[in-house]
This record gives C-alpha cells, sequence and structure tokens, in this order.
C-alpha cells in the first residue's frame, strides 16, 4: 500500500460528488498543497496538503500538488488551485517550523505531483526544503545508455538538480 497519493489529471473532471466516496476509502491520504475548496465542507479532512511520517527512523515529509491548467478543473465552482511553487514552498515551510516547535526535525521532504516535468524541476530549482520530486503527466521520456527505439530521450534518469549551500 502507497504512504501517499496525489490526484491525477482527470480525478476532478466530474466533480467532487463522484471522488469524494473512493478518496474517503482508500487507506492512505491524497495530497494537494496546492488544492483548495472554497464554500464547501464537503471534502474537509479527504485531501490534505500533506503529511509526515517516520520511515526506518527517518522523518519524511511528503507534500502533494496537482496542476491548475487541467481546463475540466475551471467548471468546477468550489476548486480554487494555486501555484504549484508557492503551495508547495508554503507547506514546506510550515511543515519546518511545526516539527522544530516539538523538537521533531524533518529529514526529507518530498514534493508528490501531477503538473508535468518543467513545473516538477522549478519546484526543485525554487523550493530548497524539497529533497525528492516526483511527478508525473507529462510522459517525458528521460533514459540512459542506448536509446531503446527512435524516440528522442528528453535527459538522464534521474534528473538531479543540486542546491549549493548559502
Amino acid at each position: 500500500m502507497p504512504d501517499a497519493a496525489c490526484f491525477g489529471s482527470h480525478d476532478l473532471d466530474y466533480g467532487l460528488e463522484l471522488i469524494r466516496p473512493f478518496v474517503s476509502q482508500i487507506k492512505f491520504p491524497v495530497l494537494a498543497a496546492n488544492l483548495h475548496f472554497k464554500n464547501s465542507t464537503y471534502m474537509t479532512g479527504i485531501v490534505r496538503p500533506s503529511i509526515t511520517l517516520s520511515i526506518s527512523g527517518i522523518n519524511v515529509g511528503i507534500i502533494g500538488y496537482i496542476s491548475p491548467y487541467n481546463h475540466l478543473l475551471y467548471k468546477q465552482v468550489n476548486i480554487v488551485l494555486e501555484d504549484e511553487i508557492k503551495a508547495v514552498k508554503r507547506e514546506a515551510d510550515k511543515m519546518i517550523n511545526n516539527n522544530k516547535m516539538i523538537n521533531n526535525n524533518i529529514d526529507i521532504i518530498i514534493a508528490l505531483g501531477h503538473s508535468g516535468i518543467d513545473t516538477d524541476m522549478a519546484i526543485a530549482q525554487n523550493v530548497e526544503d524539497v529533497s525528492i520530486v516526483i511527478g508525473g503527466l507529462t510522459s517525458t521520456f528521460l533514459w540512459n545508455g542506448k536509446k531503446p527505439h527512435t524516440e528522442e530521450p528528453r535527459g538522464s534518469y534521474p534528473i538531479e538538480i543540486i542546491h549549493v549551500e548559502r
């Protein structure tokens, strides 16, 4: 069973009424820090911005995000989506500050999203506290070694973005 999941591109296409029963029954949290529900408590407690957990003694924070550019989401009157980078940064800051108050450091923060490789790379470059970005949406071909077919890889796998200590 996964520790967490994020919404994909079409999970909210047909409204909250269809996704809520599914999300409320699964045994792991669905995360989306940039997804907000206005004028509605219908999804309260169902979708969370982030979670913290301990894995083999390592304190891990996981922050979710979803692309705000899905045209069907704009039809949902109770859904507001904010910029992923701002939301992930805010949630990482909150996660670090809250855990410092209880004397519990976060060792690793993972951003888990479905916004495409360009957004994933922007989060990695602009949110210093995020250690790992796991993303989807664009089906970008990354490959090391001899190409298995005629498709051109966009880059090597994995993409590493290194932050220099300031």
